[in-house]
């Protein structure tokens, strides 16, 4: 089985031990993402929600040929327990999971056209304001990240800036200018 991983954040340019074959192809899935969860280390992450605009993302061949392994290996890199926060989307099978409120995904991975026989992706939630940082905005976003310590707040600048070109959300530009001095 080929299996794909689709990938738009930290995943592209800091894969650490997931094991891939080849190279981040610019041709993955157009899904809706946005600036929009708390990580544990304070910075602002991507993840998927419908709400937001749709942006191209890129895909890698996973190493592993069966989705239990390749899946297994994407929970080692997000150091996450909970085989949950992957989604899986198979072909063949038509097997899929993701969070309730992304079941949007399969519809646009059922148009997706590919050679990949699986397509596995990062499925964290949103968490923003659930967090004590009010609404979810732009302004907020930079409140929070300015009042990171220094080392901290350049992690989280360092993911807005290094996240892929073609992944152009709706509040990528404003927070851009704001950090890029």
């Amino acid at each position: 089985m080929k299996i794909g991983i689709i990938g738009w954040g930290s995943l592209i340019w800091d894969q650490r031990e997931l094991k891939t074959k080849g190279d981040w192809l610019k041709n993955g899935p157009v899904i809706p993402i946005e600036f929009c969860r708390l990580s544990t280390d304070g910075r602002i992450t991507l993840v998927i929600n419908q709400d937001f605009k749709l942006v191209p993302t890129l895909i890698i061949e996973s190493f592993y040929e069966t989705l239990e392994e390749a899946i297994y290996d994407l929970t080692l890199r997000e150091q996450t327990n909970d085989v949950n926060n992957i989604g899986h989307y198979n072909y063949s099978t038509e097997s899929f999971h993701s969070r309730d409120r992304n079941a949007f995904v399969k519809e646009i991975l059922q148009q997706y056209k590919t050679d990949f026989d699986a397509l596995i992706w990062s499925d964290f939630g949103v968490r923003f304001k659930d967090n004590g940082l009010g609404d979810l905005s732009v302004v907020n976003i930079i409140k929070h990240i300015e009042s990171l310590d220094q080392n901290m707040k350049e992690k989280a600048i360092e993911y807005i800036i290094k996240t892929p070109n073609q992944v152009q959300t709706t509040f990528r530009p404003f927070l851009e200018a704001h950090f890029k001095n």
